[in-house]
């Protein structure tokens, strides 16, 4: 009697584990018949199919093909494999739940028989595969556009490498680049790209080396075209490892970069030619002998030494920041203001491009000279400005004030002997004129001797 109690008492124990074991596993356990309704379920089965209960799930799904099923040949299928094989593993399904949505499911399952072999029911789990289904087409997607994205880049070559550094896959931009075919180039070695004497250096296990320790190696070098051409090529040569951080093979991106690099010698040649000229034109800018200032419209910003020497200063900041008219007298005559003058000709140097004129420069020491101006108009990084140079015409108009002095005492002196020829030449005048009245007297006296000689009977009486 005691031992029966106790064998009621394990069988209860055994019972309850198995009971536990049903509800709480986290896959879904059931029991269908051979015609597609279920005879039991666990509660986790009625969790993934979205029910309260399994007794809720087995009343409501009275025909799993046409009620669960989102493809109900699938059901089909899956009881044609239980027929022929007995058993069906990772069987997957998409399944409506309760509320109406799709999910992914996979089954394992089995036929039930009894000792006849005859077919009892099916049992079996189900587990809820949706999120890594969802994860696979995510990845899938993920690949093609991948796929796309590298089949459409032309710019560049994408192609990966085995661990020992193969060929196994080619891009259009490889072809374009290196004018391999992918046929071509597929399963040949990653040296065919170098050149002899980067050969000779065992470069290209050099450099998986370096890409394989450091994870990335980014260089620029020359490599070989299929025609054996040399071209500059920029390469980025990438380690791929997989989960268990062993290594799959390598990545690598080539870039072109022939003309840049050309088109960089061009500019470092054009640059040191610019440097060479700027210095040329500084070493005549500071050199020459006319004040040359630069201005824009907040005032001066450089100026030559001949400019500090013309205006008295010994540092260009002295210059520096002050406008034109800043440099002169206020006004240029009594009535011409030099800020509204200069401004004038700032605005003529902008529309002509260039103005000549002449202007009454001040010192710093208030000292004024006379000046010539050639006022240019230019770009300082694209905004407006001028050059001015101005030569110091100090001795030009003192030479033309004395050469107009000159004239002046020229004019007088001519005009004084102009006034003195004039009276010599009245007095000859008067005494030609005196001479002329003598000579007609004479004349007049011998006409009458001479007459009254020839009229005389006796011509020697006369006395």
């Amino acid at each position: 009697m005691i031992n029966s109690q106790k064998s009621l008492e394990t069988l209860q124990k055994m019972e309850d584990k198995y009971h536990s074991i049903f509800e709480n596993k986290v896959v879904g356990i059931y029991q269908t018949t051979l015609e597609g309704r279920y005879i039991s379920a666990n509660a986790t089965l009625a969790r993934i199919y979205g029910y309260d209960s399994s007794t809720e799930m087995i009343a409501a799904l009275a025909d799993i093909k046409d009620q669960l099923y989102v493809d109900s040949q699938r059901r089909d299928e899956f009881a044609d494999i239980l027929r022929e094989k007995g058993e069906v593993s990772e069987f997957e399904s998409q399944i409506y739940r309760r509320d109406g949505t799709i999910i992914w499911i996979t089954e394992n399952a089995w036929v039930v028989r009894d000792k006849q072999e005859k077919f009892l029911y099916y049992e079996g789990f189900v587990e809820d595969i949706t999120r890594r289904k969802q994860t696979e087409v995510a990845l899938q997607e993920s690949e093609e556009r991948q796929r796309l994205l590298i089949e459409s880049v032309q710019d560049y070559a994408l192609f990966i490498l085995d661990s020992d550094g193969y060929v196994v896959s080619w891009n259009p931009g490889a072809e374009r680049i290196y004018q391999y075919q992918s046929e071509e180039i597929i399963g040949r070695h990653l040296s065919t790209f170098y050149t002899q004497k980067d050969l000779k250096n065992n470069r290209p296990e050099q450099e998986l080396k370096i890409a394989r320790e450091q994870g990335r190696l980014a260089i620029e070098k020359i490599c070989l075209r299929q025609n054996k051409k040399q071209f500059w090529a920029n390469v980025i040569t990438t380690a791929l490892y997989d989960n268990k951080q062993q290594l799959r093979g390598f990545s690598q991106v080539t870039r072109d970069i022939t003309e840049s690099k050309q088109a960089i010698a061009i500019q470092t040649g054009l640059i040191a030619t610019l440097q060479a000229s700027e210095k040329k034109f500084r070493d005549l800018y500071e050199s020459t002998q006319d004040a040359v200032l630069f201005i824009n419209e907040l005032g001066c910003i450089d100026c030559n030494f001949a400019a500090l020497k013309l205006f008295g200063c010994t540092n260009k900041s002295e210059l520096r920041g002050k406008q034109p008219w800043e440099l002169s007298p206020l006004k240029q005559s009594e009535k011409e203001d030099s800020s509204i003058i200069f401004q004038h000709y700032l605005e003529i140097a902008l529309h002509r491009g260039i103005v000549r004129f002449n202007w009454r420069y001040k010192r710093l020491d208030g000292s004024e000279f006379p000046a010539e101006v050639f006022l240019s108009s230019m770009k300082f990084d694209g905004r407006s400005g001028w050059q001015a140079v101005v030569l110091d015409i100090s001795h030009r108009v003192l030479a033309q004030e004395t050469l107009k002095k000159a004239n002046e005492e020229l004019e007088k002196w001519v005009e004084k002997r102009t006034v003195e020829l004039q009276e010599v030449v009245e007095r000859l005048q008067k005494e030609i004129s005196e001479r002329q009245q003598v000579e007609a007297k004479l004349r007049l006296s011998e006409e009458k001797f001479s007459k009254a000689f020839r009229c005389s009977p006796n011509p020697i009486s006369i006395t």
